[in-house]
């Protein structure tokens, strides 16, 4: 416990500068994909299951290139937080505290995995408590260490 308070204490949090959409492709191979969205520079993540492609993408490049598509469902309104410390793969917890904190307060989030680091989506409304949430938080666990 005392290695995820020093985690905890040290995360920096990053806000990406631009409003983005969660859209949710459906029957879209990944080839045509990637050609309809060409050189989309506000691509922020792809993800592939068995049901659905997602993409994250800023709503400016998501305006430019929505009508390639048939099939999708967006959510708009998104903004993205970095947890801006790298983890590594062992590391037990990190997100659930963070997470749990923030249901504490009432705020919905999705969180996303990338190799070294942690993501969080939240709505734009949401913003402001979000972070301040964070905030609060991460000087309680700098308090501690």
């Amino acid at each position: 416990m005392q290695q995820l308070a020093k985690i905890l204490a040290e995360t920096g949090i990053k806000v990406y500068e631009h409003t983005v959409a969660v859209v949710g492709l459906l029957e879209e191979p990944l080839p045509a994909v990637m050609q309809k969205l060409g050189n989309a520079e506000g691509l922020v993540g792809l993800f592939l299951d068995d049901v659905e492609t997602t993409l994250i993408i800023t709503e400016k490049d998501w305006e430019r290139v929505m009508n390639k598509f048939g099939s999708y469902r967006v959510q708009h309104g998104f903004r993205l937080i970095t947890l801006d410390i790298a983890l590594d793969w062992s590391v037990v917890g990190f997100l659930a505290a963070i997470s749990g904190e923030l249901a504490g307060k009432g705020i919905p989030v999705g969180a996303i995995s990338a190799y070294s680091r942690d993501h969080l989506l939240v709505k734009q409304e949401y913003l402001e408590r979000a972070l301040e949430t964070l905030k609060v938080f991460r000087r309680t666990y700098r308090a501690r260490v």
